[in-house]
């Protein structure tokens, strides 16, 4: 954390009594956390998965006969068998890793789907998929198992050494027993990967780099044997629309709903206090007399045409104060410098610049479209291309401003004045091509 005081304007941002110059002295709040083994300091881009894009890469139900190996390693039975392809763990020294060659080594826009069960081994023993394997020395890559006793995991190997972005944890999408069948999917999207089970959604991880490379099937106990079938690899096109997107040409970077995936720490202190509670992430200005602004530096810099929208409402606190989106975010020296689309409970907006000092590039202008109150979702909306911006409320268009440079950075959630609390819903960024 790193705190910063610009009372120095000469605005008069530090007066909490002036209406339009309302805001405190501004104090950075930097937050910069890894889900896994992970470093947020890279640009963090995303492409997303289009159904019509996509491309078979390999289908097989694994059955009777097959292009898998079939010759016994060190440390595998492999075999084709009428129920499916068996992997079996014969050593006491190591995990039986079975690669899966026809595909390839995936470029970091793939999706994996399996069907497991375990038919020899215990409650302790772990078998699935891996994937993103790099070849060296290190030997680099993840594996996402599951137990017969109803648990998933997910693992990072790296030179001999483990990381658990998600350590063993029960699931209710989990069918349990020996033989039992389950269905698993990794969906890659750059350094995104999320994980699925039957159909469910059971988390993702962000890594530090993007994901790609060699995959297989694996268990990890001796004596133990897993059979797999219904294997279905996909290219998921990189550039494509994302799922579930209504409109063309973008990608999508970034999506978060502030409930499946715990991506931002929860804090004790000055300048913010934050922790999630049922249905979202809730955010308290408790600095003295200063902003309380979290940086999401896991995302990392934003590309120079993109959308961005966050759905936050306010719970308590100034009515008459600003709370929104921060974006184009930078460090400068000792400064922070960005970006800030503003709203308030008594139905206004903003939109203003932050350096040394404040400059209001939209000044505070009331609008029926701005949800008033408290407990009032608004969907903030921020759509820059190059150094034009487009800002909405609520869907309904606010302005467009010509900003001196394009404000590519970090985005952020940002509280002006203390004792105010909000609630985050729902975070989502587009890539809007060139």
């Amino acid at each position: 954390m790193v705190l910063q005081n610009n009372c120095s304007s000469q605005r008069g941002r530090c007066n909490l009594s002036s209406r339009i110059s309302s805001r405190a002295s501004r104090t950075l709040f930097l937050l910069a956390l890894a889900l896994t083994l992970l470093l947020p300091a890279a640009p963090f881009r995303v492409h997303a998965q289009a159904t019509q894009s996509s491309s078979v890469l390999y289908n097989d139900a694994l059955k009777g006969s097959g292009q898998l190996p079939t010759s016994d390693t060190t440390y595998c039975h492999l075999a084709y068998e009428s129920q499916g392809y068996v992997v079996g763990n014969i050593s006491d020294k190591g995990v039986c890793d079975a690669p899966v060659s026809p595909p390839g080594d995936l470029e970091p826009h793939a999706r994996i789907e399996v069907t497991a069960a375990l038919q020899k081994g215990t409650a302790d023993t772990n078998f699935g998929v891996y994937f993103g394997f790099l070849p060296g020395d290190a030997q680099a890559h993840y594996h996402f198992s599951l137990t017969f006793d109803g648990k998933f995991s997910v693992t990072y190997l790296n030179s001999g050494k483990r990381v658990y972005p998600f350590p063993l944890r029960a699931d209710a999408s989990i069918k349990q027993g020996l033989n039992a069948t389950n269905r698993l999917a990794v969906e890659i999207m750059g350094a995104r990967a999320r994980f699925f089970i039957n159909g469910k959604e059971v988390g993702s991880i962000l890594a530090r780099d993007q994901i790609h490379g060699g995959m297989g099937l694996g268990v990890d106990s001796n004596g133990s044997e897993a059979v797999f079938t219904d294997i279905l690899v996909t290219d998921l096109a990189p550039g494509a629309q994302a799922t579930g997107s209504q409109a063309t040409g973008r990608t999508l970077l970034w999506d978060d709903d502030f409930v499946k995936d715990r991506n931002w720490t929860q804090e004790i202190g000055k300048p913010c206090v934050s922790s999630y509670v049922p249905g979202g992430y809730v955010m308290e200005n408790t600095a003295d007399n200063s902003y309380c602004l979290l940086r999401l530096k896991k995302i990392g810099a934003l590309p120079s045409h993109v959308s961005i929208e966050l759905t936050v409402a306010l719970t308590s606190g100034a009515e008459n104060s600003d709370y929104g989106l921060s974006f184009g975010g930078a460090d400068s020296g000792s400064n922070y410098f960005f970006y800030l689309l503003g709203v308030d409970a008594n139905g206004s907006y903003d939109l203003s610049h932050h350096t040394t000092e404040w400059k209001d590039i939209k000044p505070w202008t009331a609008d029926s479209f701005v949800n008033k109150g408290f407990n009032a979702p608004n969907k903030l909306t921020i759509e820059i291309r190059g150094t034009s911006v487009t800002y909405s409320v609520n869907g309904h268009q606010l302005g467009t401003s010509a900003l001196d440079e394009n404000p590519r950075g970090e985005v952020g959630l940002y509280l002006n004045a203390t004792g105010m609390h909000a609630k985050y819903t729902r975070l989502t960024i587009y890539d809007l091509g060139q």
